[in-house]
């Protein structure tokens, strides 16, 4: 599978994620620093729990 494939593929998939999920990716998402430091396990672990309790405090974007 080339780039443009797995981009298609992922932009398809992205539609289906359940909100739990798609605050991960997000997570991990806003996380990625191109050509930066690679974000830890930890930190995006951190992350998700973090944006899960916002969630579930009502404090929320939609």
């Amino acid at each position: 599978m080339n780039t443009a494939e797995k981009r298609q593929y992922l932009h398809q998939r992205i539609d289906e994620l359940d909100d739990k999920f798609l605050r991960v990716l997000h997570a991990m998402v806003e996380a990625y620093e191109p050509g930066g430091n690679p974000i830890t396990a930890a930190d995006l672990i951190a992350r998700a729990e973090a944006s899960n309790q916002d969630i579930e405090a009502g404090r929320v974007h939609k």
